[in-house]
């Protein structure tokens, strides 16, 4: 009896542990089932990635080979509202809105060439060229005041009663005619002559009147306020330096106008090759950007690997442009500076150059110190600087001498002749003298 008991136990046993062991078997199975799947999945999404990228690839060579195309460029060209442009972000060329360079009238210049012309038709330096001149007014018109000044006037009056021809009418004639001089010395000089008529009438007759001439000078010199030629000539001096001024501010607007053509002629051919420089860097782009599209489509890289090189093509499209603009404010700098509209073009602003580059200079330099002597003694501002300190020293002898009192010494030297002068014993033609001194 024990013996079945034993048996039927061991019978239950196995066949518990097969339950177990296919119950193990299913979930092995079911999970190989399910890693097979996905690994098939995974695979067929791959293939279907990569096909589609090279899809993209050929969709896209296919784009850029119709841009060599002009009847499709401006339907390429046309903005596309999207959120990614068609083209992957290639570089479509040349804009369409910028003028040919045939159009544009060239001309072949070495940087002497261009100083020179600057020189000649800048019409910045042609204006300044005016200013010494116009200085030079000034200066002739400060020496106004030492012109001689010439006066004269006449009179006339006659009064009477027309009711009463008995009363006897008086007449009065007086004419003076003079010159006037001043020196720097704070000297004036006066000298004239006066005619005098002066009497009455009665009855048409005026036997009674007197008539006299008188010639005479007068001299006026100033003992304080305005006595000297210090202060008297300080204006005419200022006007002077003001001229030399103008002459060394005309002289430094040359010499930077030669620096700054020499300056934009340098700029231009160094910006000319920044943008070759930029071009070739492009076309490395886009060769990288092609061969990584070629990598992509042979399943040897990862489209991911795309978006760095659209990165850098767009880094450098971005280059580029920035070394079009550079050029082109360059060339407009150096076109107002030459100004070649007076000969050569009729619109100065297409004007094109065609700069060589400037030779390097070859030889051993000289000393700084030598240098800075030449600059103390013909730096233009320098001696700018120093006409406009002996300025202000005038201005102080002006103020100095407008403090002062004034104080004149006056005299006066005249004779007058007379005739038909009435006297005691009749009518004669005397001579008197006159004289005055004072102080004012």
């Amino acid at each position: 009896m024990s013996e079945i008991i034993k048996r039927t136990q061991n019978a239950e046993g196995r066949m518990q542990n097969e339950e177990r062991n296919a119950r193990v078997f299913f979930v092995l199975r079911s999970a190989f089932i399910v890693l097979r799947f996905s690994l098939v999945m995974l695979v067929v999404g791959c293939e279907s990635s990569a096909r589609r990228d090279e899809r993209m690839v050929v969709d896209e060579r296919m784009r850029m080979e119709s841009l060599a195309d002009p009847a499709t460029l401006s339907e390429a060209t046309r903005p596309v509202v999207k959120e990614a442009p068609k083209d992957g972000g290639r570089w479509t060329g040349e804009p369409t809105t910028m003028p040919a360079a045939a159009t544009q009238p060239a001309m072949d210049l070495t940087i002497e060439q261009a100083v020179l012309m600057a020189l000649e038709q800048n019409r910045g330096l042609i204006v300044q060229r005016y200013a010494p001149r116009i200085a030079k007014f000034a200066e002739d018109a400060s020496m106004a005041p030492f012109d001689p000044q010439l006066t004269g006037n006449a009179s006339g009056s006659r009064s009477g009663l027309a009711i009463a021809p008995a009363v006897a009418d008086e007449k009065s004639l007086n004419a003076q005619v003079g010159i006037q001089q001043f020196f720097v010395t704070g000297t004036t000089v006066n000298v004239g002559l006066t005619a005098a008529d002066i009497g009455t009438q009665l009855y048409g007759d005026g036997r009674d009147a007197t008539t006299s001439v008188r010639g005479g000078v007068s001299v006026t010199q100033s003992l304080l306020q305005g006595a000297g030629p210090r202060v008297n000539l300080a204006s005419v001096r200022q006007a002077q330096l003001d001229v030399l001024t103008s002459q060394y501010e005309l002289r430094g607007f040359a010499e930077q106008l030669a620096s700054d053509t020499e300056q934009a002629y340098i700029d231009f051919v160094l910006n000319e090759r920044e943008l070759e420089i930029a071009k070739n860097a492009l076309t490395v782009a886009q060769a990288q950007l092609d061969e990584t599209d070629a990598l992509i489509a042979s399943g040897k890289s990862a489209a991911s690997d795309r978006a760095a090189a659209l990165a850098t093509v767009a880094q450098r499209q971005e280059d580029l442009i920035n070394a079009r603009a550079t050029l082109e404010q360059t060339r407009l700098k150096f076109v107002r500076l030459v100004n070649p509209s007076a000969g050569h073009s009729a619109t100065a602003w297409d004007f094109s150059p065609r700069l060589t580059q400037p030779a390097v200079p070859v030889g051993r330099l000289d000393d700084v110190d030598s240098h800075v002597r030449v600059a103390l003694v013909y730096r233009s501002d320098l001696n700018q600087a120093r006409l406009q300190v002996e300025r202000g020293d005038l201005d102080v002898v002006k103020t100095q001498n407008g403090l002062l009192p004034q104080l004149d010494l006056f005299a006066t030297l005249g004779r007058t002749y007379y005739w038909h002068y009435p006297s005691a014993t009749g009518y004669q033609n005397p001579t008197s003298y006159d004289a005055t001194v004072r102080v004012n």
